[in-house]
């Protein structure tokens, strides 16, 4: 008995291991691929300049540029559906007194910009908590990252990534292109596993294998104070966005620009973040209490389920412990 035990926790681990480290590496993927993607892309753009010896850069040497077959992909319509734009904070800069041109990013900030995405701040979190919980199993549900109010509370966050992506982001980037938003492979994938495969697989682990503790005489005051910790910190990473937003906008950025406001519903300063067919003055804003109302009811709503199925298993444990020593008590 004692070896198929040490035999099946054995298969539990190795099996956590392989999904903590798919987890992991998809969350580093979501972290270094922007960077990445905009070196090659400013590699690629730098090659174009010099094979067609460009010297200076007007608008209507980013048409030319937007019709390549390379490098066209890097470009996008503006607004007034006739010019063409840069894509990811790549600037063009004179780099010497005889003229010659070069495009120039910023990686450090695209860095930054990624890590200022809820989906990679609440992917980070689970991979975190799911790696202390594999190499720690003796301390989940007790003390530090694996305590189970801070369980609870990042399988709620990764809950808002799940629903918040699949039913709202996604399908506003499909109507925003018109069809499939993606050009390449990897971004798909990436959030595939960002917004699918990873909460999944975290919060199916968290409400039907993880180990909890917790005093369920204090069950409603815990409940409460779980909720409003929840709740203040959405509330003070919309503040952190909106502010970041509005530095980007002093800086130059428009007050719809992808690279200021991480999500269309945060850009509080447009008027126009679902398309110039919906704008309206205030628009922003609107959309803004509208979804801090959804992710509102989805932090309450799943919190309280959350805490409610860690109580049931809580009981049914202790059930369990009860009869197993009455079992042993009988025996001898």
């Amino acid at each position: 008995m004692k070896i198929k035990n040490k035999l099946k926790k054995d298969k539990a681990f190795w099996i956590m291991l392989i999904l903590f480290i798919i987890m992991a590496a998809w969350v580093l993927i979501g972290i270094i691929e922007p960077v990445i993607s905009q070196m090659v892309e400013v590699n690629k753009i730098n090659d174009y300049i010099k094979k067609n010896d460009i010297r200076e850069i007007s608008q209507s040497t980013y048409n030319t540029m937007a019709k390549d077959s390379n490098i066209g992909k890097y470009f996008i319509l503006e607004k007034d559906k006739l010019n063409y734009t840069l894509i990811n904070d790549i600037q063009f800069i004179s780099v010497d007194k005889y003229g010659n041109i070069r495009a120039m990013a910023h990686p450090f900030e695209n860095l930054v910009w990624s890590l200022s995405y809820f989906t990679m701040l609440s992917n980070i979190l689970i991979v975190v908590v799911f790696g202390f919980s594999l190499f720690k199993k003796e301390d989940e549900g007790k003390i530090g990252i694996i305590k189970s109010n801070i369980m609870i509370m990042a399988t709620v966050y990764i809950t808002i990534t799940f629903l918040i992506f699949n039913f709202a982001l996604f399908p506003y980037d499909v109507a925003a292109h018109k069809g499939w938003p993606y050009n390449d492979a990897i971004v798909p994938l990436k959030n595939g596993f960002l917004h699918i495969f990873n909460p999944i697989v975290f919060i199916v682990y968290q409400v039907k294998y993880a180990h909890h503790e917790m005093d369920l005489s204090k069950y409603k005051e815990n409940k409460k104070k779980l909720i409003f910790i929840e709740i203040y910190i959405l509330l003070s990473y919309g503040a952190f966005a909106i502010i970041r937003g509005g530095i980007k906008m002093l800086s130059g950025s428009f007050a719809d620009d992808k690279t200021a406001f991480p999500y269309f519903f945060i850009e509080v300063f447009a008027d126009n973040p679902l398309g110039d067919k919906f704008k309206m003055t205030g628009m922003g804003i609107l959309l803004f209490i509208v979804f801090v109302l959804i992710i509102a009811a989805i932090a309450i709503g799943f919190g309280n389920m959350y805490m409610a199925l860690v109580k049931k298993r809580i009981i049914k444990s202790n059930e369990k412990n009860i009869n197993t020593k009455s079992e042993i008590k009988i025996k001898k």
